[in-house]
């Protein structure tokens, strides 16, 4: 969640610098798909984990992480059951997010400097 955290504080610095500054428009866009980039890179973690938590012994795991997956069996065992852990996505996928956050940050702070 701290990548979409940095995308909403850069999305909001962005708009606000777009509009005393000579900034583009499309950083803010951007930032739009850094923040949803980075709230997909969540996603694809939590599923990851979520899958592999399935594999484990429940009587291994621990607590928070027992109670998450007995709470998404009980809401949705269909979908729990075929999911498939893809930590290369989620690798990839954190990647790409910094390297949208990075664009931008250097965007912003060519226009405030």
């Amino acid at each position: 969640m701290a990548l979409f955290g940095l995308g909403l504080v850069g999305l909001i610095s962005t708009i606000a610098a777009v509009a005393i500054t000579d900034l583009r428009w499309t950083t803010i866009l951007l930032y739009v798909g850094a923040t949803g980039f980075s709230l997909g890179t969540f996603g694809t973690h939590s599923d990851t984990a979520l899958a592999y938590a399935l594999r484990a012994k429940r009587g291994d795991l621990p607590g928070p992480l027992k109670a998450e997956l007995e709470g998404e069996l009980q809401a949705s065992k269909q979908d729990v059951m075929a999911l498939t852990a893809t930590p290369g996505a989620a690798w990839v996928a954190t990647i790409g997010a910094l390297l949208l956050h990075s664009v931008g940050i250097w965007r912003l702070l060519g226009a405030v400097a």
